[in-house]
């Protein structure tokens, strides 16, 4: 997925890109009524939009001290795997989602975008060393370690819930004849 036979795979710059144009996309699909729909275990639409910022914030934070402190003995990467224990186990997440589900629908989508373009540019601009690094260092994750790197994985699961279910829904009240009134 990552290696090539002339070294690192940078083909994730790519999956980025066309997953951030998507999450532009289906932003600009949303209607006011789109951002309260429950989409799963209590995750409405807004909680999703604002998980998908703070984790984009979060992952560039790290990937920043890594730049500046070396993967290897970065308090960072400690910090990384303490948070992948605590949120397979303990999620974080459930922590942060009454903060999200309240959240104000246009910040959040101001937010969601920005941080998207703010980690795509500094992956773009990591050195080949450090994302090997990153890719060889970090075992605790197994598979989901490229995360760190390609965004678009993450991106990709939230926006396909979001879009699996405002169908679902489109399709349910197209069926009944019910009209939303805007």
């Amino acid at each position: 997925l990552f290696r090539s036979a002339g070294g690192m795979d940078r083909s994730y710059l790519d999956r980025n890109r066309l997953s951030r144009q998507r999450l532009h996309q289906v932003i600009d699909s949303l209607s006011d009524d789109s951002f309260g729909q429950i989409v799963h275990g209590g995750w409405t639409v807004v909680a999703i939009l604002a998980h998908l910022g703070a984790e984009d914030r979060r992952i560039q934070g790290w990937l920043e001290d890594w730049e500046r402190q070396g993967i290897r003995e970065s308090a960072a990467l400690r910090e990384w795997e303490q948070w992948a224990i605590r949120t397979y186990g303990e999620n974080d997440n459930d922590q942060r989602l009454p903060q999200w589900l309240a959240a104000d629908p246009q910040s959040t989508i101001r937010e969601a975008i920005a941080a998207a373009e703010s980690i795509d540019a500094k992956i773009e601009t990591l050195s080949p060393e450090l994302a090997d690094a990153l890719l060889s260092t970090t075992p605790f994750w197994g598979s989901r370690r490229q995360w760190a790197l390609d965004r678009s994985i993450h991106r990709h699961e939230h926006l396909d819930a979001i879009e699996t279910v405002l169908a679902l829904l489109d399709t349910f009240r197209s069926e009944r004849g019910v009209v939303i009134e805007p």
